[in-house]
């Protein structure tokens, strides 16, 4: 019979303890040693100006980005940045999932 072991970290920790389990027709209980190790995504995502100015962006809530004043044939630029700073890789995908009609929001997501 599998026995399934669930382990959700809420730290970059390693861990390391026992189990009892009782077994039907065994006189002494079956121990288990179980070892794991919990990590944690460690992503930043920042976007700079044409300045150089860096802002970090909150997974929480709505971004704003100001853009500022754009004339005709001119461009403003905004660099958004993704760090992982974390022991793993990562994959990090934006998707275009709603465009306000008559409003400069665009909402995204991860």
């Amino acid at each position: 019979m599998p026995i399934n072991l669930y382990f959700t970290p809420k730290a970059d920790y390693e861990v390391n303890f026992n189990i009892v389990c009782g077994v039907k027709r065994k006189i002494e209980p079956l121990r288990l040693n179980v070892k794991a190790e919990g990590y944690c995504m460690n992503a930043m995502v920042v976007c700079e100006d044409s300045v150089g100015s860096r802002i970090e962006l909150s997974p929480q809530g709505v971004n704003a980005i100001n853009f500022g004043n754009v004339e005709i044939n001119e461009e403003s630029i905004r660099n958004i940045t993704v760090f992982n700073a974390g022991k793993f890789n990562f994959d990090y995908e934006w998707e275009l999932i709603e465009r306000f009609v008559n409003s400069k929001i665009i909402k995204m997501a991860q």
